[in-house]
């Protein structure tokens, strides 16, 4: 069967809904699909370029300052080493004939406090301080921060904690102190600082008759922040980030021209189809299948 032109647009006509249906449909689904299509490319980029090595445990930097003093129990220690050191003086000069001066006793104080200073300032990093702390974190269990490197694969896991490795101390002849305690959870962190400073306080009394005092400056505690993997710098790489979603009105006319397109093709398909198809002769009284 030949149909004309004609014929085609009677036909279309005729089924206009059904070509309307169709563009609404397809228009309405492209709008939709859109919007959805641009949102799982922006999770999908996002989750690819943003992936980070697994930790176990949060770890951060602590640093905290004191200006740091002491007071004297006991005087007879550097009394008597100011005295020693006095009476050397005085043996020396009188084998020249030269007698001390009035400002003896003067020179003793000065002879004492420049001891007792001394001492002040290398308790802070003296073995038995730092032992005494090594001690805390072995009796409280401590563990080493689990090491992940870029690909995921684990250096070293539960190993005892090492103080040494992590303490940073700094002490200037004012007193001045900087604790820095690195690569810890901030509770373990502090944990340790309690402890350092328990010992100082404990080995200033026990060996020199020292009241040590410290008043807190500054304490701050940054968290590390977790690296990328090596399949997210890659992705980074190679990857470009989605700049905007399509506009909605745009790809609904897009659809609506696909859909036109569509159902007035189905139309005529289905039009062919059915004035082509051999007509059906009504079956006789008495005749049987086959």
């Amino acid at each position: 069967m030949e149909y004309s032109v004609s014929d085609l647009i009677r036909i279309l006509l005729k089924r206009w809904y059904v070509v309307l249906l169709v563009m609404a449909i397809l228009g309405g689904a492209a709008g939709v699909l859109s919007q959805r299509s641009y949102q799982s490319a922006l999770a999908e980029y996002e989750a690819y370029t943003t992936r980070t090595v697994p930790v176990n445990q949060e770890t951060g930097d602590l640093v905290a300052s004191y200006q740091c003093d002491f007071s004297m129990q006991d005087m007879s220690r550097y009394r008597e080493r100011a005295a020693s050191k006095n009476r050397f003086i005085e043996a020396y000069l009188a084998q020249d004939g030269v007698s001390s001066s009035d400002a003896r006793q003067y020179q003793e104080a000065e002879n004492a406090y420049a001891a007792a200073n001394a001492d002040f300032l290398q308790l802070f990093t003296q073995e038995s301080v730092l032992a005494k702390v090594q001690a805390f974190a072995a009796g409280q269990g401590y563990d080493e921060p689990v090491v992940v490197q870029a690909d995921g694969t684990v250096s070293e896991a539960e190993q005892p904690l090492q103080t040494a490795e992590h303490f940073q101390l700094e002490l200037d002849s004012t007193g001045l102190l900087t604790v820095s305690i690195t690569g810890l959870s901030e509770d373990m962190a502090s944990a340790l600082l309690t402890a350092y400073w328990q010992a100082v306080e404990e080995a200033g009394m026990a060996l020199y008759d020292m009241q040590i005092s410290a008043e807190p400056l500054t304490r701050v505690y940054v968290s590390q922040k977790l690296s990328l993997t090596e399949d997210a710098i890659l992705s980074q790489t190679v990857m470009q980030k989605p700049e905007r979603a399509p506009m909605f009105l745009r790809a609904v006319g897009k659809g609506a021209a696909f859909g036109f397109l569509f159902g007035c093709f189905g139309v005529l398909l289905y039009t062919f189809i059915r004035d082509t198809a051999p007509e059906k002769k009504p079956r006789r009284a008495g005749e049987s299948v086959g």
